[in-house]
């Protein structure tokens, strides 16, 4: 079968295509390739085992030490003025001793020491998968936009011969200038270089693909998309942090956990043991004997408190030098954000000014198409003069998507994690209409209606990625997505949150919100199982646009225990698959071990199924996403660290008492070993609890006077973002 020109840039076309819909190693697959296998990600990975070594026998270290000994000793001893005895003793020593005090401060400073180590150790293994990350978004971005050039060098060159056999006649002829000729002919050359250049990247694209993910087999190599909430400044911008800025975050918490341990006075720098021992004798000549006692000891230093006031000066100026260095860290992210923003939004502009001269060229070539044949031989040097100025313009625009893409790579970088999307299926700027018109031919619907070949679509902003499956949901058409506030959690540090567990009464009467203080600031809203089947967008209308109009974050609330099991796990995520199209602004999953049967997993067993629970559901919603559990859950830097690291946003501990400072100085403590995590506490009004765990016999004024008095105190600290109340029924049910 002989090809003609067009049909072989048709052929160019469909290739691309099938290359790019043909069963092979998708991107988001290569990104977790390279999360798992990159050479600095395994270096890494390495570091964090070390790490957890040394934490390991950090925690080991027991304050209790067995200790024993064995002696002979020939003893001259005087009983009387006159008499001597003369014998030998052969004793063995057991016991156990017990050091107390100060070196139990000190094990424990060592622990923390290590469990720090561990969550940095953590941080630089994720900090170098998004690295991996990155560079293979880059890659793929780079072989996707070579191949294109390719494809248009290649539909260019189909008319090579027959060109350059016109060009050579009319040399022959004596109609065309050598020098014309050659000149004409050197644009086939440089088109030609051009491919093999292309082709050469390509390859060097998909190698340094396969070095960083480590992967073999096909490579889908499609120009990706993201979606365009990925890019929105308030969610690049969030304090969650990325890199150098969470490696700050860590060292300020360090450091506050530190100085906490040098609280306590004296009994801090007293050295202490308790000591039990048991020993035999034996006499020769003489009889055996034995000894036994408890025995307590203790000393201390004479400099106790100057050596406790340098640790902590020596702690309290790394805790300042820390603040100072996130401050600025973050404040050089927030610029590269913004500067990074600003240059997406000039190459945009820059690649609609590329596809307007692009259109400009397919007109120009239509005209030198319409005018060829009645300037006969004239005319071949300005229809092919044409075709390469639209070759020209179309490079122009597919370098422009390049560098507007690749802008969006490094911006991706710098803030949370952003699923990739599925490419479209008209991606391509190297459309089939284009080749053929590169190819020196028209398709046939450019030819009826006498009009310039069509231009692939730019990249645009991808939608959300669709549901994972079908929900039951009738509705013929979907509505557009509201509009909602792009406030993070750390916008509402100093405001009120609600608990509302019946929440389809808020959809149907918004107005309620009235009723609650002004300082309220998010609304965490619960629904039974037969409403969220049901429950549409547009349901949400008129609330949203109250929550719009006072500045409240709308957060959807989801709780039960067995998720966090393997056999509830896939029930949560089938729940959410049906809920993303939801207007709202985070998930807050309510996961409480005390909730489970009695001794049917421990806390440890908890904490590491909750960490599997919660990765699954960030892949599965693009919201900010919180877990609210009882603060003793939340005691341990290493699970916070890998609660972070799963994609958690914020935890929001319930600390359930009336005693201000103690509830203070709990939020402080986990605020200290957060791992950059947001930290929210939980309060109660509930009408069932006692007064020292609820609010509700103090009534409504005291206690949002209460509530504000705390959220001012803790939002000194930048991760601090609020307090939030249990429940907006019970508080509506308290006295003035």
């Amino acid at each position: 079968m002989r090809y003609t020109p067009f049909s072989q840039a048709l052929v160019l076309a469909g290739w691309m295509v099938f290359a790019h819909s043909a069963s092979a190693t998708t991107l988001v697959q290569l990104e977790d390739a390279a999360r798992a296998n990159a050479g600095n990600v395994q270096a890494s990975r390495a570091e964090r085992s070390a790490a957890t070594a040394r934490r390991d026998v950090a925690e080991s270290q027991s304050s209790a030490r067995v200790f024993g000994g064995a002696g002979l000793t020939n003893a001259n001893e005087p009983v009387t003025d006159t008499y001597v005895r003369e014998y030998r003793r052969a004793s063995a020593t057991v016991g156990v001793r017990w050091s107390l005090l100060a070196a139990q401060l000190s094990k424990k400073r060592n622990v923390k020491e290590a469990e720090w180590d561990v969550a940095r150790a953590r941080l630089r293994e994720e900090v170098a998968g998004n690295e991996a990350v990155r560079q293979v978004r880059v890659a793929v971005v780079r072989a996707a936009y070579a191949d294109e050039r390719a494809a248009l060098a290649k539909a260019f060159l189909t008319e090579r011969d027959r060109v350059q056999g016109q060009l050579q006649a009319r040399r022959q002829a004596g109609t065309m200038l050598g020098a014309e000729a050659l000149e004409l002919a050197t644009l086939n050359d440089s088109v030609k270089a051009q491919l093999n250049r292309q082709t050469q990247a390509r390859q060097d694209a998909e190698q340094s693909i396969r070095r960083i993910a480590a992967v073999e087999g096909a490579l889908s190599l499609s120009r990706p998309t993201w979606p365009e909430s990925c890019f929105n400044t308030a969610n690049l911008m969030r304090e969650d942090g990325r890199g150098k800025e969470s490696a700050e975050e860590l060292n300020v918490a360090a450091a506050l956990s530190q100085l906490q341990l040098l609280e306590g006075g004296i009994l801090n720098s007293v050295e202490a043991g308790v000591q039990v021992s048991h020993s035999q004798m034996k006499d020769s000549p003489g009889h055996s004997g034995q000894n036994s006692g408890i025995y307590v000891d203790f000393s201390v230093p004479l400099g106790w408190k100057k050596a406790r006031d340098g640790r902590i000066s020596e702690w309290s100026a790394k805790r300042q030098q820390a603040e100072l260095q996130l401050q600025q860290e973050r404040s050089l992210r927030q610029f590269d954000i913004d500067k990074g923003l600003r240059d997406r939004a000039l190459l945009k502009s820059e690649l609609d000014d590329a596809r307007n001269r692009l259109k400009a060229s397919q007109e120009a070539l239509r005209v030198a198409n319409l005018r060829r044949p009645a300037m006969q031989g004239d005319g071949i040097a300005e229809q092919f003069q044409a075709r390469h100025a639209l070759y020209q313009a179309s490079v122009q625009v597919v370098d422009a998507a390049e560098k507007y893409q690749l802008a969006e790579a490094d911006l991706l970088a710098m803030g949370p994690d952003c699923a990739t999307g599925n490419p479209s299926a008209n991606a391509t700027i190297a459309s089939a209409q284009l080749l053929a018109a590169l190819g020196g031919r028209q398709t046939p619907a450019a030819n009826e209606s006498n009009a310039a070949p069509a231009i692939a679509a730019a990249p645009a902003p991808a939608q959300a990625p669709a549901a994972q499956s079908p929900s039951p949901r009738t509705a013929e058409t979907r509505p557009m997505p509201l509009k909602k506030p792009q406030a993070s959690v750390a916008s509402v540090r100093t405001k009120i949150g609600w608990y509302v567990w019946e929440a389809q009464q808020l959809l149907k009467n918004p107005a309620q919100i009235d009723r609650l203080p002004p300082n309220t600031g998010r609304l965490l809203l619960s629904f039974n199982a037969q409403q969220l089947k049901f429950m549409e967008p547009q349901d949400w209308s008129a609330l949203r646009a109250k929550a719009n109009e006072r500045g409240i974050r709308l957060e959807l609330l989801l709780g039960d225990p067995d998720w966090v099991t393997t056999k509830g796990r896939p029930q949560l995520i089938q729940l959410l698959s049906g809920l993303r199209e939801l207007p709202v602004d985070g998930l807050n999953l309510d996961l409480e071990r005390s909730q489970l049967p009695q001794g049917s997993i421990t806390q440890e067993r908890w904490k590491r199924d909750t960490v599997a629970t919660l990765r699954e559901v960030r892949k599965a919603v693009p919201w900010e996403l919180a877990l609210t559990t009882h603060h003793r859950e939340l005691d341990d830097a290493a699970f916070l660290s890998a609660l972070r690291i799963a994609g958690l946003n914020e935890v929001v501990p319930m600390i359930y008492t009336q005693n201000a400072n103690r509830a203070k100085q709990l939020t402080e403590r986990l605020l200290a070993h957060s791992s950059g995590l947001h930290v929210s506490l939980a309060q109660s009004i509930e009408k069932v609890l006692s007064k020292e765990e609820s609010s509700f016999h103090q009534g409504r004024s005291k206690s949002v006077q209460r509530w504000t008095a705390l959220s001012r105190d803790l939002s000194r600290n930048p991760l601090f973002s609020g307090v939030i109340v249990q429940s907006m029924a019970d508080y509506e049910q308290a006295s003035p």
